[in-house]
């Protein structure tokens, strides 16, 4: 939490140890665990709620109400909009680490049923559509490939194709990864690269300028690998053709496999848990792949590959088991919501209705928000 605080609110893509920033952050991240601990231990709340639980301002309390045994709610995840926390994942995302779990529990109608509304959704987005899970993004990574110009020039390498994440977005939001920021990462690609193979880096639609810049500037000392332009699209890449994603936890580790091109992820992602993508276990593991890009295929279930992928689209966006919510939990939840949003909050709680934009209005109502001055 400190290091992702640093690197959000310092404006730095990793962090300068001897940077006296970073000093002021561990001095507030002691004082907020002294005032967190002293608040919930007085006070005994019947619960926090919570938007993030991200960054020192949100993660410690939240950290520290849990470990008191005091529930926690959180309301910011595109994915899950209204979640329990716990101490087991205590992040705000959907927990995907029990999909496998889900799988076994949910009854095969059921997911058969999901799984068309995924099919039907998930060739939205890459037909260059927004679905309900990429709403947020700036741009479609997938459109209608109407430039006839030819961007990959030579036939005779292997193609990778470096998917980048925002340098300033929280890197520990999951439970693992095998470095500590997105800079970090992106520098270990680039020097482990093989260059026998041609590597390429793709801007993520949504990255700020600040990361845009440092990229470019990362790529003057890596003049063999050329920056794709952040108006090419994805689906001229797949056209022209590739032989190796490489992402942390990005959406094409769902996506690009669609289109028979495999996925290489370094770190705690949603997709862990299926075979349609392949996470490195170590830094060793993760370099060798990244020099011999053709080995990712052999690692990687294609059999029933898009049942498999629409199961996880499933899972991810559509199917909701109430994760660790009790009725007994609605019940505390509805002693404290406002009158005005009785029926908007009863419908939410009870149909899950993840486009409903009513959300942003239940959430700001519902957020308890924690001072720590």
């Amino acid at each position: 939490m400190i290091y992702d605080s640093y690197l959000r609110y310092r404006c730095k893509p990793t962090v300068d140890i001897k940077d006296k920033y970073l000093f002021r952050l561990i001095i507030s991240a002691l004082y907020i665990v002294n005032k967190s601990s002293e608040y919930f231990s007085k006070n005994k709340p019947d619960a926090l709620f919570t938007s993030y639980t991200a960054y020192l301002h949100h993660g410690v309390p939240v950290r520290i109400a849990l470990s008191l045994d005091i529930p926690v709610y959180s309301f910011g995840a595109r994915e899950i909009y209204f979640n329990k926390v716990d101490l087991a994942f205590p992040f705000h995302l959907k927990d995907f680490s029990k999909y496998g779990e889900d799988l076994l529990n949910i009854s095969k109608d059921h997911l058969n049923i999901l799984n068309t509304q995924s099919k039907k959704l998930l060739e939205f987005r890459l037909s260059g559509g927004k679905d309900s899970a990429t709403y947020y993004m700036k741009n479609c990574s997938f459109s209608s490939d109407i430039d006839k110009s030819t961007f990959f020039s030579n036939i005779s390498k292997h193609r990778v194709v470096i998917f980048t994440h925002d340098f300033y977005d929280s890197p520990h939001v999951r439970r693992w990864l095998l470095f500590e920021d997105f800079y970090e990462w992106l520098i270990f690609i680039l020097k482990s690269a093989n260059y026998l193979n041609e590597y390429f880096v793709k801007l993520h639609p949504n990255s700020s300028i600040e990361t845009i810049n440092i990229i470019k500037d990362i790529l003057v000392e890596f003049p063999m690998v050329k920056l794709i332009p952040l108006n090419l699209s994805t689906t001229k890449l797949i056209n022209e053709g590739f032989d190796l994603a490489i992402t942390n936890h990005g959406t094409v580790g769902h996506e690009l496999p669609i289109f028979n091109i495999p996925v290489l992820c370094s770190g705690d992602n949603p997709h862990i848990t299926f075979n349609f993508c392949y996470t490195a276990k170590s830094r060793e593991e993760f370099k060798y792949l990244i020099q011999h890009p053709l080995k990712v295929r052999n690692k990687i279930n294609w059999e029933n590959i898009k049942y498999d992928i629409y199961s996880f689209y499933s899972l991810h966006n559509l199917y909701c088991k109430n994760q660790n919510i009790s009725k007994s939990d609605l019940d505390f939840i509805n002693k404290y919501r406002s009158i005005e949003i009785e029926k908007e909050w009863n419908n939410f709680v009870l149909n899950y209705k993840e486009e409903s934009l009513l959300i942003n209005k239940i959430t700001s109502k519902c957020l308890l928000y924690f001072e720590t001055d």
